[in-house]
Protein backbone atom coordinates (compact mmCIF):
# COMPACT_ATOMS: atom_id res chain seq x y z
CA UNK A 1 0.00 0.00 0.00
CA UNK A 2 1.22 3.20 -0.81
CA UNK A 3 0.96 5.48 1.88
CA UNK A 4 1.71 9.62 1.73
CA UNK A 5 1.74 11.58 4.77
CA UNK A 6 2.09 15.43 5.32
CA UNK A 7 2.11 17.31 8.37
CA UNK A 8 -1.01 20.19 8.27
CA UNK A 9 -1.87 22.77 10.51
CA UNK A 10 -0.34 24.63 13.73
CA UNK A 11 -0.29 21.49 15.92
CA UNK A 12 1.30 19.52 12.96
CA UNK A 13 -1.52 16.78 12.71
CA UNK A 14 -0.53 13.81 10.30
CA UNK A 15 -2.73 13.57 7.66
CA UNK A 16 -2.22 10.35 5.54
CA UNK A 17 -3.44 9.91 1.54
CA UNK A 18 -3.52 5.77 1.13
CA UNK A 19 -2.97 4.55 -2.42
CA UNK A 20 -3.90 8.24 -3.79
CA UNK A 21 -7.82 6.91 -2.73
CA UNK A 22 -8.39 7.55 0.89
CA UNK A 23 -7.53 10.10 3.47
CA UNK A 24 -7.15 9.76 6.93
CA UNK A 25 -7.69 12.83 8.90
CA UNK A 26 -8.11 16.16 6.81
CA UNK A 27 -7.39 18.73 9.89
CA UNK A 28 -7.18 22.44 10.60
CA UNK A 29 -5.64 23.29 6.77
CA UNK A 30 -8.07 23.52 3.46
CA UNK A 31 -5.39 24.83 1.26
CA UNK A 32 -2.66 22.59 2.80
CA UNK A 33 -4.74 19.41 2.29
CA UNK A 34 -5.54 20.62 -1.47
CA UNK A 35 -2.12 20.86 -2.10
CA UNK A 36 -1.45 17.31 -0.51
CA UNK A 37 -4.00 16.27 -2.52
CA UNK A 38 -2.45 17.85 -6.12
CA UNK A 39 1.24 16.93 -4.91
CA UNK A 40 -0.13 13.07 -4.97
CA UNK A 41 -2.37 13.31 -7.85
CA UNK A 42 -4.96 11.76 -5.92
CA UNK A 43 -8.79 10.90 -6.23
CA UNK A 44 -10.30 11.12 -3.23
CA UNK A 45 -12.60 8.51 -2.88
CA UNK A 46 -12.96 8.19 1.22
CA UNK A 47 -12.27 9.90 4.20
CA UNK A 48 -11.36 8.38 7.96
CA UNK A 49 -11.03 10.15 10.64
CA UNK A 50 -9.57 8.26 13.63
CA UNK A 51 -11.04 10.67 15.57
CA UNK A 52 -13.07 13.42 16.64
CA UNK A 53 -10.62 16.28 17.74
CA UNK A 54 -10.31 19.69 15.54
CA UNK A 55 -6.92 19.15 14.37
CA UNK A 56 -8.07 15.74 12.58
CA UNK A 57 -11.37 16.68 11.22
CA UNK A 58 -11.42 20.63 9.86
CA UNK A 59 -11.22 19.90 6.87
CA UNK A 60 -13.80 16.48 6.44
CA UNK A 61 -16.46 18.98 4.91
CA UNK A 62 -14.52 20.90 2.75
CA UNK A 63 -12.76 17.67 1.19
CA UNK A 64 -16.66 15.87 1.02
CA UNK A 65 -17.52 18.79 -0.78
CA UNK A 66 -14.35 19.06 -3.13
CA UNK A 67 -13.94 15.75 -3.94
CA UNK A 68 -17.70 13.88 -2.84
CA UNK A 69 -15.36 11.15 -0.76
CA UNK A 70 -17.76 9.54 2.05
CA UNK A 71 -17.12 10.69 5.31
CA UNK A 72 -16.10 7.62 8.30
CA UNK A 73 -15.93 7.75 11.67
CA UNK A 74 -16.91 6.26 14.77
CA UNK A 75 -19.89 6.24 16.26
CA UNK A 76 -18.85 7.93 19.54
CA UNK A 77 -17.32 10.76 17.99
CA UNK A 78 -19.86 11.48 15.06
CA UNK A 79 -21.32 14.07 16.95
CA UNK A 80 -18.21 16.18 16.72
CA UNK A 81 -18.66 16.66 13.11
CA UNK A 82 -21.74 18.72 13.49
CA UNK A 83 -20.54 20.42 17.29
CA UNK A 84 -18.02 22.92 17.29
CA UNK A 85 -17.76 22.35 21.21
CA UNK A 86 -17.70 18.48 20.66
CA UNK A 87 -14.38 18.53 18.71
CA UNK A 88 -12.49 21.18 21.04
CA UNK A 89 -11.60 23.93 18.55
CA UNK A 90 -9.32 25.87 19.39
CA UNK A 91 -8.95 29.96 19.45
CA UNK A 92 -5.58 29.32 17.03
CA UNK A 93 -7.39 26.63 15.13
CA UNK A 94 -6.80 28.74 11.18
CA UNK A 95 -9.80 26.50 9.31
CA UNK A 96 -13.52 27.76 10.66
CA UNK A 97 -15.76 25.25 11.39
CA UNK A 98 -18.37 23.52 8.54
CA UNK A 99 -20.60 20.74 10.11
CA UNK A 100 -20.30 17.90 8.14
CA UNK A 101 -22.68 14.56 8.10
CA UNK A 102 -20.94 10.89 8.18
CA UNK A 103 -21.61 8.59 5.45
CA UNK A 104 -20.77 5.63 7.64
CA UNK A 105 -20.42 4.92 11.15
CA UNK A 106 -17.25 2.30 12.11
CA UNK A 107 -17.63 -0.75 13.97
CA UNK A 108 -14.82 -3.18 15.45
CA UNK A 109 -14.35 -5.96 12.33
CA UNK A 110 -13.31 -6.14 8.96
CA UNK A 111 -14.79 -3.43 6.21
CA UNK A 112 -13.78 -2.67 2.87
CA UNK A 113 -13.33 1.20 2.36
CA UNK A 114 -13.14 2.82 -1.58
CA UNK A 115 -12.29 -1.42 -2.38
CA UNK A 116 -9.39 -1.91 0.07
CA UNK A 117 -10.19 -4.33 3.01
CA UNK A 118 -9.41 -3.37 6.24
CA UNK A 119 -10.15 -3.87 9.99
CA UNK A 120 -11.00 -1.59 12.21
CA UNK A 121 -10.19 -1.84 16.10
CA UNK A 122 -12.69 0.16 18.48
CA UNK A 123 -9.58 2.29 20.80
CA UNK A 124 -11.67 4.52 22.87
CA UNK A 125 -9.92 6.77 25.49
CA UNK A 126 -8.00 9.42 23.97
CA UNK A 127 -12.13 10.42 22.60
CA UNK A 128 -14.62 8.51 22.68
CA UNK A 129 -15.03 7.03 19.40
CA UNK A 130 -11.77 6.66 18.56
CA UNK A 131 -10.89 4.18 15.96
CA UNK A 132 -7.68 2.38 14.38
CA UNK A 133 -7.49 1.44 11.12
CA UNK A 134 -5.69 -1.68 10.56
CA UNK A 135 -4.09 -3.34 6.93
CA UNK A 136 -3.00 -6.43 7.42
CA UNK A 137 -2.39 -7.35 4.53
CA UNK A 138 0.12 -4.32 4.41
CA UNK A 139 1.17 -4.74 7.98
CA UNK A 140 0.16 -1.03 8.43
CA UNK A 141 -2.36 0.39 11.62
CA UNK A 142 -3.30 4.19 11.62
CA UNK A 143 -3.51 4.77 15.28
CA UNK A 144 -4.32 8.82 15.59
CA UNK A 145 -3.93 9.97 18.93
CA UNK A 146 -4.36 6.87 20.88
CA UNK A 147 -0.43 5.59 19.94
CA UNK A 148 2.55 7.25 19.26
CA UNK A 149 5.94 6.49 18.59
CA UNK A 150 6.87 7.53 21.76
CA UNK A 151 4.05 7.62 23.64
CA UNK A 152 0.25 7.63 23.76
CA UNK A 153 -3.00 10.10 23.87
CA UNK A 154 -3.73 12.62 26.43
CA UNK A 155 -7.16 12.01 28.34
CA UNK A 156 -8.04 15.01 29.77
CA UNK A 157 -10.11 16.51 27.13
CA UNK A 158 -13.63 15.46 26.41
CA UNK A 159 -14.92 12.34 26.87
CA UNK A 160 -10.95 11.24 27.70
CA UNK A 161 -10.59 8.35 29.77
CA UNK A 162 -7.53 7.00 31.14
CA UNK A 163 -8.62 3.22 32.09
CA UNK A 164 -10.36 3.35 28.48
CA UNK A 165 -7.11 4.17 27.07
CA UNK A 166 -4.67 1.60 28.68
CA UNK A 167 -7.33 -0.91 27.23
CA UNK A 168 -6.81 0.64 24.12
CA UNK A 169 -3.02 0.64 24.07
CA UNK A 170 -3.05 -2.85 25.36
CA UNK A 171 -4.81 -3.78 22.30
CA UNK A 172 -2.79 -2.05 19.95
CA UNK A 173 0.65 -3.78 21.78
CA UNK A 174 -0.97 -7.23 20.75
CA UNK A 175 -1.02 -6.36 17.31
CA UNK A 176 2.71 -7.92 15.55
CA UNK A 177 5.68 -6.45 16.24
CA UNK A 178 6.35 -6.18 12.14
CA UNK A 179 3.27 -3.58 12.29
CA UNK A 180 4.57 -0.22 11.29
CA UNK A 181 2.23 2.51 13.28
CA UNK A 182 1.36 5.21 11.91
CA UNK A 183 -0.21 7.98 14.35
CA UNK A 184 -1.65 11.34 13.90
CA UNK A 185 1.57 13.03 15.43
CA UNK A 186 5.11 12.54 14.70
CA UNK A 187 7.19 9.74 13.30
CA UNK A 188 6.12 6.36 12.74
CA UNK A 189 7.68 3.49 14.43
CA UNK A 190 6.98 -0.27 14.48
CA UNK A 191 4.85 -2.02 17.25
CA UNK A 192 7.98 -4.32 18.28
CA UNK A 193 9.83 -0.35 19.05
CA UNK A 194 7.02 1.12 20.43
CA UNK A 195 6.16 -1.91 22.93
CA UNK A 196 10.02 -1.44 24.52
CA UNK A 197 8.64 2.18 25.96
CA UNK A 198 5.87 0.57 27.56
CA UNK A 199 6.39 -1.48 31.12
CA UNK A 200 3.99 -4.13 30.33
Amino acid sequence: MRVAVKSIGPVEANCYILDRRIMIDPGDGIGELERFIAEENAQIEAIVLTHGHFDHILGAAHIKKLTHAKIYIGAEDAECLKDEDACCVLPYSTTPFEPAEPDAILSEGDIEIASLPFRVMLTPGHTKGGICLISDASKLVFTGDTLFARGFGRTDLRGGSTKELYRSLMRLLELPGDYYAYPGHGEGAYISDIKKGFAI
